[in-house]
């Protein structure tokens, strides 16, 4: 899956399997004014972006991002996990999160 500009994650999105990568050239918003969005990078998949924000509006509440099996989330600056939601989770399971800096 391939993205010219940002994005916002509906209520399940994923990147898994071998060679399969979600590439976003600005940021990636899991729950943006939302609750219980998930994304699950998986089984060698990869998701590429500047910046991701997992729960990003104070209505964004249990937001969920999954990074099992050798996934791989590369963040090319900054990962914030409920930037001004609260009860947001990311889980690193056998998979790989890469930041410059994570609040």
């Amino acid at each position: 899956m391939r993205t010219a500009s940002s994005s916002v994650a509906t209520p399940a999105a994923s990147g898994s399997g071998s060679g399969s990568a979600w590439t976003n050239s600005s940021n990636l918003f899991v729950g943006y004014r939302g609750d219980l969005n998930s994304l699950v990078v998986s089984n060698q998949g990869l998701v590429v972006d500047d910046s991701s924000y997992v729960g990003f509006d104070t209505n964004s509440i249990y937001n969920n991002v999954r990074v099992t099996d050798n996934g791989t989330w590369q963040n090319r600056m900054s990962l914030y996990v409920g930037y001004d939601g609260s009860s947001n989770v990311v889980t690193i399971a056998g998979g790989s999160v890469i930041a410059s800096n994570a609040f």
